[in-house]
């Protein structure tokens, strides 16, 4: 079995990273939106819910597919 290498990476700065709005966060990912926006919130806020682990390692991941989709 392969490990796989994926550096885990918060929503926000996925979201910062390819320029998604909050939409098509939702369309890739399937997330419902106000969860997302939970996620996207400030961190000093009440509405704010820190991402569990495998949520960051699943961003992580994309942003990996499509690091390669952009090189190929």
């Amino acid at each position: 079995m392969t490990k796989l290498d994926i550096e885990p990476i918060h929503p926000r700065q996925f979201k910062e990273l390819h320029g998604l709005s909050l939409y098509q966060l939702h369309r890739l990912t399937q997330y419902p939106q106000e969860t997302i926006r939970n996620w996207l919130a400030d961190p000093e806020s009440e509405r704010y819910v820190e991402p569990k682990v495998y949520v960051k390692r699943y961003f992580g991941l994309l942003h990996q597919s499509l690091q390669a989709n952009r090189v190929a």
